[in-house]
């Protein structure tokens, strides 16, 4: 996945041409690092179709500051599948999410 930052947000993430998922993560994010190896399987998955980006939010506190994140964007709340027990499966989860941007159904 391509790092961007706050000077390189603008051009490679909201003028691409594609669209873009971000991963906005920090070093010290168990789930950030959980969710990583998800994010690159289906950046492989959907080269060409659907670009993927990381934003290290603790390096770059200035996009942090200027757009805050909403905890209702949270692509993974509440998208616990039948029989987990409560827990999330992100890879179920972000593929879920993931669909509509592919313009193709997942499975």
């Amino acid at each position: 996945m391509r790092e961007v930052t706050d000077e390189s947000f603008q051009r490679e993430v909201l003028e691409a041409s594609e669209p873009v998922v971000v991963d906005f993560w920090a070093p010290w994010c168990g789930p950030c690092r959980a969710v990583e190896p998800v994010l690159a399987e289906l950046e492989q998955e959907h080269e060409g179709k659907v670009a993927f980006a990381k934003l290290n939010i603790d390096e770059n506190i200035g996009f942090a500051l200027q757009r805050p994140l909403d905890p209702d964007d949270d692509p993974l709340r509440g998208r616990a599948p039948a029989g987990n027990r409560g827990r999330r499966s992100p890879t179920r989860a972000l593929r879920a999410g993931l669909g509509p941007l592919a313009l193709e159904p997942l499975s």
